[in-house]
């Protein structure tokens, strides 16, 4: 901050230099032109001083300047508020979520909703200052969009206050974990729902258990009835209860027949119980024993994983075949699974398990394959790609020359000390 104020104000001195001399070899039209241009430069000038007093006030109070003075400024409005210094504390509220305060943004939005502060009421502005901060995954913001129906029922539709709520839960946010429990009132999704599910459509009932604009014993109704039906996601939910209650064997059962009826989790669910601990047989120390039972129980499950069509199935089966971890070494058999990873929008392991593929393989244009894997996957930050680049191009390979500078590149980028 320091460092780009001195450097404007440098040049900014230079710019008067360069008009002065300008001034002695024009004519007097011109040369008022350029005073006033001077008069611009002065009050540019004074502005930076001023920015860079306020600046060092902060430094010697050890505070960060974006993020602190965002804190102070928002307190320094509620202050003037409180007074009833409304104008001054509404314009100390903007410079507050300006520098960075939620607070303020929340405050200003509200002031705009309900027309506080002295604020000119408008509910379209302030709701779609909040519908900025939801998209910043900020739950109170979320929450406040579900108050507002109250107010404004034809602002905020049913479904986007459960969605919000909903969405707040997600993010942690206390407060929406109370609200979630109350009624809503019914949002046009439910009824779609609710009429699909009255002509007898199947998986419709799990989703109604989740609508929390449904009474709790009517969700609890639907619930039971998804799993009578086997919906492999209410199977999943009711292992997960059980298991939270303590009952092993219950759980293990319902992710069982989850797992059976293609749901992917529960595969990871049952490998958990089974492996009690242990690595999973694709990320341990060493080669697992292909004969360990507690293994080969895992690798039924990875394997179901994969094909459910299961990301982290896929991944893991594919990495065991790259290294012939309970499998044998197989790339034909490894890259249609990380492939297909990749696709789904895997873009760590996957691209770097295939840029190894490439590496050890031989043929016209295999270098430059792994290549471009492995940059897919640094880009993501996995260090085991960014350091194979590195050895790439400091040793270049097959069609691949040396390229010290970019080796250089990937060695700082990961970070590691050898250089």
């Amino acid at each position: 901050m320091r460092e780009t104020i001195f450097r404007a104000k440098l040049e900014a001195d230079e710019g008067l230099d360069d008009l002065f001399e300008s001034i002695a070899d024009t004519s007097s039209e011109y040369a008022e032109e350029l005073k006033a241009e001077i008069d611009t430069l002065k009050a540019r000038l004074a502005k930076l001083e001023k920015a860079h007093k306020v600046y060092q006030g902060f430094a010697k109070m050890g505070l960060e300047y974006r993020r602190d003075i965002g804190k102070a400024t928002y307190e320094a409005a509620l202050k003037e508020i409180k007074a009833g210094n409304n104008v001054i504390g509404v314009k100390l509220l903007e410079d507050a979520g300006k520098n960075g305060s939620f607070s303020a943004r929340i405050a200003l939005a509200k002031a705009k909703i309900y027309g506080l502060y002295g604020v000119k009421r408008a509910p379209k502005e302030g709701l779609a200052m909040l519908m900025k901060e939801a998209e910043e995954d900020k739950g109170e913001a979320c929450l406040l969009i579900t108050e507002i129906r109250k107010d404004y029922p034809r602002l905020v539709s049913p479904d986007l206050a459960l969605d919000m709520c909903q969405k707040a839960v997600a993010l942690g946010y206390e407060p929406a974990l109370e609200r979630i429990n109350q009624p809503f009132d019914m949002s046009e999704e439910t009824k779609r729902l609710l009429a699909r599910h009255k002509k007898g459509e199947k998986g419709v009932a799990f989703w109604l258990s989740t609508r929390c604009d449904l009474p709790s014993e009517k969700r609890m109704r639907f619930f039971e009835e998804s799993v009578k039906e086997g919906d492999p996601m209410a199977e999943f939910e009711m292992g997960s209860t059980l298991l939270r209650e303590g009952d092993e064997n219950g759980a293990r059962e319902f992710f069982e027949k989850a797992v059976e009826h293609g749901h992917g989790p529960a595969c990871y669910s049952l490998i958990r119980m089974i492996l009690k601990g242990r690595p999973h047989f694709y990320r341990g120390n060493s080669v697992p024993d292909r004969n360990d039972p507690v293994y080969q129980e895992e690798l039924r499950l990875v394997k179901r994983a994969a094909e459910i069509g299961y990301t982290r199935g896929l991944v893991a089966l594919g990495r065991a075949y790259v290294r012939g971890y309970m499998v044998d070494q197989d790339y034909e058999a490894a890259k249609p699974l990380l492939e297909k990873a990749l696709f789904q929008g895997e873009r760590d392991s996957a691209p770097q398990l295939l840029g190894e593929i490439y590496q050890n393989s031989e043929g016209e244009g295999t270098a430059a394959k792994a290549v471009e894997y492995y940059e897919i996957a640094a880009t993501s930050g996995n260090i085991a790609a960014m350091m194979a680049l590195r050895d790439i191009y400091e040793k270049g390979l097959r069609e691949i020359p040396k390229d010290p500078a970019k080796a250089m590149y990937y060695a700082f980028l990961s970070r590691n000390d050898r250089w």
